[in-house]
């Protein structure tokens, strides 16, 4: 005879979103396989905890990040959000000179609403680029 265990159910309690490798484990999970293209937005309170991850699909330009960080940024006036991470998925188009340009512009824009862009990370099938460093910035990522 078999006995049936029961397990009381664990309080799932959210962890901060602090590092670049936490941020990569969440966007392994999130994007599609085979990889399409999609723009992922990871956001987070005061705390670094977890509010939301939206996903954006389609968008074959890559200006088109422009348009759901505005989404983002309209979010923002109604919910505690305070920090994002964003992911450009481009698949047979990852990270471009340009791209640079539209860290700046990203950042400003987020800076307006308030919000703090912490990384932006360019995605294609063979590997995914942070851009914050690549413009010479210092990591936005809290200390532990």
């Amino acid at each position: 005879m078999s006995q049936r265990r029961t397990h009381a159910p664990r309080s799932r309690v959210p962890k901060p979103l602090r590092t670049a490798d936490g941020a990569s484990s969440i966007i392994d999970m999130v994007s599609r396989d085979p990889l399409v293209a999609e723009t992922i937005c990871l956001l987070t309170d005061d705390a670094h905890l977890p509010l939301q991850c939206i996903i954006v699909e389609g968008g074959g330009s890559p200006d088109d990040v422009f348009t759901v960080a505005e989404l983002v940024q309209e979010l923002a006036r109604g919910c505690p959000i305070a920090h994002v991470v964003l992911v450009s998925c481009r698949p047979g188009h990852g990270f471009e000179h340009a791209d640079l340009d539209r860290w700046y512009e990203l950042s400003a824009g987020f800076d307006e609403a308030g919000v703090e862009l912490i990384d932006w990370f360019i995605r294609d099938e063979s590997m995914m680029v942070a851009v914050t460093p690549l413009v010479g910035e210092v990591s936005r990522w809290p200390s532990r």
